[in-house]
């Protein structure tokens, strides 16, 4: 992984970098307020609707998993925010420098973030075979296997980020700035060795290996809801080749079938868009 500093020199200058990372920091305290309130308002949903099959209990994992990346960017780009307003205004209120604050919240993020990824291609893996294999489909993705498969994806995230984490910390520093104590970030000599195997992994496995599946599933369910609407009008022309009145059958989908591939379609594109910026990230 390419270790150079951010933005890339010659780019833009370092003025307008901090003013797109201010712009940038308040329009995402703004989406991630969103995403707080509306996944709340779907957790509490879902636990009014009882969670009596897979589907609601993959979707209430999906809700708590989305709502604690919400809050960790939240927390980031608070601290974001206080650390600009404590350089522009020259503030000596904060015992806690604002990028330990920064820097534990993004990194933590990463957690919330990776079990979204794992379920997301659960979902996909789910709503295909909801399509291509119906009759099996509640034998399969049961209440307790979707409870289980939940479970694992909470525990890999934090067991698989453990030993990047372990590589910082804080501690209790003199600032001759403030003339005082405050707590400042630490990172060991290790971490970047840590952090570009995670990188990598974060690439391959959660970014472009969830959206390579999610992308297959959406084929496979196209593929599948175009075979059942043919098998449905050889059925119906089948049924009517006694009548005297000759229907026109069409193998093209209904409705109902295209407003859910359009639904799913879009969901794939959204989940696209925002993994490039976190992929981009990750490579550079």
């Amino acid at each position: 992984m390419n270790s150079t500093s951010f933005p890339p020199k010659g780019v833009i200058s370092d003025g307008h970098y901090f003013i797109i990372r201010r712009v940038y920091a308040v329009t995402a305290i703004f989406i991630c307020s969103q995403g707080l309130i509306t996944n709340a308002i779907n957790i509490r949903t879902f636990i009014s609707m009882g969670l009596k099959d897979g589907v609601t209990v993959t979707l209430m994992g999906l809700a708590i998993s989305d709502f604690s990346y919400a809050f960790c960017g939240f927390v980031e780009y608070q601290a974001t925010i206080l650390r600009f307003l404590e350089d522009l205004l020259n503030l000596r209120s904060f015992l806690i420098h604002p990028r330990v604050v920064t820097v534990w919240a993004s990194n933590l993020s990463l957690m919330p973030y990776q079990i979204t990824c794992m379920i997301t291609m659960y979902i996909s893996i789910a709503r295909c075979m909801c399509v291509s294999m119906p009759f099996k489909f509640k034998d399969v993705f049961t209440r307790t296997r979707s409870l289980i498969a939940l479970l694992l994806f909470f525990l890999f995230a934090p067991i698989y980020n453990v030993a990047s984490l372990s590589q910082m910390g804080v501690q209790q520093k003199f600032d001759p700035v403030w003339n005082r104590t405050r707590i400042f970030l630490w990172f060991s000599r290790k971490r970047s060795d840590f952090q570009d195997v995670a990188r990598f992994v974060q690439v391959i496995i959660f970014n472009i290996t969830s959206c390579i599946i999610v992308a297959v599933c959406l084929i496979v369910m196209a593929k599948h809801l175009k075979q059942s609407v043919q098998f449905r009008n050889t059925m119906s022309t089948t049924g009517s080749a006694g009548n005297d009145v000759t229907e026109k059958t069409s193998n093209k989908l209904s409705g109902k079938e295209l407003q859910v591939l359009r639904q799913i379609f879009i969901l794939c594109v959204i989940y696209f868009i925002s993994n490039i910026p976190i992929t981009f990230f990750a490579i550079y």
